[in-house]
Order: C-alpha cells, then structure tokens, then sequence
C-alpha cells in the first residue's frame, strides 16, 4: 500500500480513476499536469464555454480553480486569490421533468426551474465558503457574515416571498455555524420548490406555488455581488460559477443559462460552462441567442484530440502517468519502461523498417521522398500484412507506451482505467512483488477486451436505453452507427494491408455534400465517442468539409495501427449510407474495385 503523511493518500493503484470533485485538494494539485493550452482562459474573468468530450479533462480543470486547490497550488492565502470558484455539478439538480410538463404556462415552467438552479448554486456558494474552515479566532468575520445576512440575504428573501424571519446575529455564534445556516435556508428554498414538483404526481389538479420565488437577477447575483466584499473573501476579485456537465441541463435550464449569461455580468460573476456537443441550445428564454465574442468565449480542447495527438497529447500523458507514477512511490521509473513494447515483436518490426530502408534506396517498391519517409509510411502495415498472410493477426500485440497513448484516442480517461485495470491484473499475478513494470501480455489483453466491449458491449447498452415513443427510430439510428463503424473498421483494415501509397488510414471526408440523415448518424457517433470530428480543405480548394476521425480505441477490435494515422479517405454519399444500411457495402466494394477506390489524401498534419 502507498501512502503519503502530508497528503493522505492511500491507495495501491496510482491509475484508480476517481471523480475530480471528490479529490482531496493535495491530492488534486499533486496529480494535475499544467500544460493545458487554454487553461489559462478558463481563469480569467468573462463567461466561457468549456468544450470537450467526456474524459477529457474538464472536471479536472474546474477542481483545480476551486479556491482549496488554488491556495495550495500558488501558496497564497484566500484574500490573495485573483478569482473565487465555486463548483456546480449539474448532475445533482435533475429534477422531476414530468411533473414539470404539467405546468401549463411556459412562463411557470421557467420561473420555477430558475428557482430550482438558483438556489442550489447559492447552497454551493455557502458550501464552498463552509469547506475551507476559514479561521476567525478574533469573530469579526462571523459578524461581517451576520450583517452581510440580516442586511441583504434574508431581507431580500422576504420580499421574495419568504416567510421566516431570522437573524442570523442571535441564532449564530461562529461563523462556520452562520455559514451552515444560510447554507440550509438555501437547501430549504430548494426542497420546497422539488417537493410541490412530486405533489402534482398525486394531484390532478394543479394547484398554485405559494413559496419563494429566487431568480438570478433578484436574489443570486445581488447575493454574490455584496459577497465579494466579505472581509474573507479575496480582495476585488470576481466569482467564477463553475457549472459543470451542463449537457445535462434540460432545454428550458440551458435556456436560463444562456440568460445569465447574456446579463454580462462578468466583473462581479463569471459563468464558466463546462459540455460536450450535446449542450441543449445557445437559445435564451426569450428566444435570442447568445453569440460568442460578444456573450461568451469558448475553450474548445476537442482540437488537440485530433489534429495535434502526436505532439501535444502524448507528451501530456507521459506527464500525466509520472506524475502519478512518482506520488504513489514508484521511482525512478518512466512511463515508457512502466508499459514496454514486446522485444520479440520490436525486432521483427525493426528488420522490416532496415528492409523498407534498403529498398527505398535502390528505389524499389515505394514513392516517399525520403528513406525516413519511407520507413514510417511502409513499416507497420508491412508488419501486420506479413502476419494476416500467415493467418498469425491475431499474435500482435498491442502494448507499450506510445501505443496505449494513441489507442486512448485523445481522451485521459481512456488511458486511466486500462492502466488500472492492467495494474490490478499485473498485481495478481505477482502478489509478493512490488508492481514496477506491466506485461506486454497484460496490456495486451485488457487494450483488446476494452476495444471488443466497445464494439460489442456498448452498442448493447445504448440499444437498451429506453426512449419511450421515439423508441424506434432511436434504435434505427442505433444500428446504422453500428453498421457504419464495422464497415469503416474493415475498409481501413482492407487499406492497412493492401499495396496502396498510404495505407495508413483511419478518417474519412466526403466528396461531395452529405444529407442530414448521414449527418444525423455521424455526429451521433461524434457524441457517443465512435468518431471525432474536424474539418480540411475540399478537393477543389473552394472551402472545408467536414472529416470524421474512428476512434483509436477501436485499433485492437479491427488490426489497425494506432500509432501513425497520416492520411484520410475522400467518401461519396452513397457508399456511407450504403454502409449505414449494411456494413458489408464498402468492403464488397473495395474488393471488386480495389481500396483505390476511396481516393485517398495525405494530411497536412499527423492525426
């Protein structure tokens, strides 16, 4: 077991994926690697839109502005912080959306939804306030809070329609038991709302709400306004509302989102949001969108994930992976003697590359313009084919480093918990041993098992989720993203072994225009994590089209090579909605017509 006074970190695994919002603050600032590109933007003042598929870092990101783990990571007292985060998690406000469409003015509906997530961010404003045991051994900070209280928050409430009047100078006699206070009237304000809600379940009348009603303009940003000022709080600095998962929200709570936002209000409080493609709208509740610069910034680390992998994401997992490596014990060990290649593979592979080499220079076989070229184009497929004309495909193995980086596809949650299940199975297998290495066999093996869940496993499991009367067209659309992956699947395995100049091939690009319902399936797998997607110049260079990359994680289940995809295939229409129907359709085609078929292009950059 490895464990560490100063921190409290006990645990045998250094790759258990735990969720960023339960992490002790040492913990947290000890294992977040700085080299974010856009973390930066995140920490200055102005609303924001944090984009990225799930698994990428955002949780991450929002845990580290929180002021405990700001404290400790810049060594500055809380008076001294340039911002003050609060974190909001969306995924505990779900509230009861079908006693919700009873209500039968949208004005109510909104009203009251406003209500809700007002006044659960104030509860996580106190909460936040309440976990970071503020001393005030003198007092004078209760009776600040006291006055900020009576003077503000509960006077403001009552012409809100609160019913209580309280004064939190006798009811109090610390500021922690002020602060738990007020953070319970909040919890109040909301369960009461949450319960009229389940009352209209076992009514059929809908009766009128008589509680408080809170919105932002009324009650949360005045409150967090006259907070700034607190004797604690930092000295002129904004609050940053950190509203996490807010893919989660409901249409009409993204729509008061947006609202909030469009108030810029961003010298007092910032809104930074954090989801994926599937946020709900950039529509406010009375319709108008919100546009970027003039409402919000937007922080999309999606790109790094697809155009830049070599050169950024592998060096931040490497960093990632020794910092972990390192606090949990295990020195003196790098990332890449942590997960080894196999020898034996790396020689054959090594002999071919030296072949490839020769035979570039006596200008057999190959059209790059340099030996180097030559070798990293031509080696790998060279390998793979060799083995499938044996019948031995199945004998590669998929392990070291830079390989399980690639096959996470951009996505550090994807390299975690393969690493923690590889360290748990390395661990069995030498129970008496310190684990200072993991087999090539073993990352193999779970690589491999992830890969074939995926392709099996996981499309079950969305099959199974229930949409009630769209059920049928929600399972077609199912089975064409099915369809459409185990064909590209094997028309790239087919372009892996074939004699073309690139084969080497993972991302396609149409040329010419695709209908929405291509679209439609596509950008489905784009949410569910099958595709990533960016964007090249077409083939007449008039404009851009849309390209869509196979996740990597898919490498193992189809033979592919995941670590040196550098070109894409040009699709028509026709062939991908043929795929989506059948996923035999391209590989017929490709093998009556050959995979040249699919006209292929070098990317400008690695992929």
């Amino acid at each position: 077991m490895v464990g560490d006074e100063r921190t409290g970190i006990i645990n045998t695994n250094p790759f258990s994926v735990q969720t960023p919002e339960g992490l002790p603050a040492d913990q947290a600032t000890q294992l977040f690697v700085d080299d974010y590109n856009d973390f930066p933007a995140v920490q200055v003042p102005g609303h924001a839109f944090l984009l990225g598929p799930r698994g990428s870092g955002k949780s991450m990101i929002f845990r580290i502005c929180q002021p405990d783990c700001q404290q400790r990571k810049l060594n500055k007292n809380l008076r001294d912080l340039a911002f003050f985060a609060v974190y909001v998690p969306v995924k505990e406000t779900q509230i009861a959306v079908t006693e919700l469409g009873r209500l039968k003015q949208q004005y109510a509906d909104i009203l009251i939804n406003e209500h809700l997530m007002v006044t659960y961010v104030a509860s996580r404003f106190f909460e936040t306030l309440r976990k970071l045991q503020i001393n005030d051994t003198e007092g004078t900070f209760h009776k600040a809070l006291c006055l900020f209280a009576d003077s503000h928050f509960v006077r403001r409430l009552i012409r809100l329609g609160y019913k209580t009047d309280i004064n939190l100078s006798e009811e109090t006699t610390s500021l922690e038991e002020c602060i738990v206070k007020l953070s319970g009237i909040c919890d109040d304000l909301f369960t009461d709302a949450s319960t009229y809600f389940q009352k209209l379940a076992f009514s059929d009348e809908v009766t009128a709400y008589s509680g408080a009603l809170c919105s932002y303009v009324n009650f949360l940003l005045p409150l967090l306004k006259h907070a700034r000022s607190l004797p604690f709080m930092p000295i002129d600095a904004p609050i940053f509302l950190l509203i996490d998962d807010a893919d989660n929200l409901t249409e009409t709570q993204a729509m008061i989102v947006n609202t909030w936002v469009s108030a810029r209000t961003t010298s007092d409080v910032s809104l930074k949001i954090s989801t994926t493609l599937a946020y709900k709208t950039y529509r406010t509740v009375t319709n108008r969108t919100i546009d970027k610069p003039h409402d919000y910034s937007e922080v999309d680390i999606s790109p790094v994930y697809t155009s830049q992998v070599k050169t950024k994401y592998v060096d931040r997992v490497r960093k990632i992976v020794q910092r972990r490596l390192t606090v949990f014990g295990i020195a003196n060990v790098s990332p890449d003697e942590f997960f080894p290649t196999d020898s034996d593979q790396d020689a054959r592979i090594h002999a071919i590359r030296d072949r490839v080499g020769d035979d570039w220079e006596r200008g057999v076989g190959n059209r790059a313009y340099r030996k180097s070229d030559a070798q990293v184009r031509y080696t790998m497929p060279q390998y793979m084919k060799s083995l499938a004309d044996k019948g031995a495909s199945s004998t590669f193995r998929y392990c070291g480093f830079e390989q399980l980086a690639h096959i996470s596809s951009g996505l550090i949650r994807f390299f975690l918990e393969p690493a923690s299940q590889m360290y748990t199975r390395q661990q069995a297998a030498n129970p008496d041993l310190p684990v200072i290495y993991i087999s090539p066999e073993i990352q193999h093996t779970v690589v491999y098992e992830e890969s074939r869940s995926l392709m099996f496993a996981e499309f079950d499991k969305i099959r199974r989720e229930p949409r009630g009367i769209h059920e049928h067209s929600y399972q077609v659309r199912v089975k064409k993203l099915a369809n459409l992956v185990k064909a590209l699947g094997e028309t790239f395995r087919e372009k892996l072994l074939s004699d073309d100049s690139e084969r080497r091939v993972i991302s396609i690009a149409f040329s010419d225009e695709p209908d929405d319902e291509i679209l439609d399936v596509l950008d489905f797998g784009v949410e569910l994590g099958y595709f990533h997607m960016s964007a090249i110049g077409n083939k007449d260079g008039t404009g851009r089209t849309r390209m869509y990359i196979l996740t990597r994680r898919l490498a193992p289940f189809f033979n592919l090579d995941p670590t040196g995809f550098a070109g894409y295939l040009f699709v028509k229409s026709q062939d991908i909605r043929a795929a989506m129907y059948d996923s035999n359709a391209l590989k017929r085609k490709s093998r009556r017509r050959g995979t040249a078929y699919f006209e292929q292009q070098e990317l400008p950059f690695f992929l």
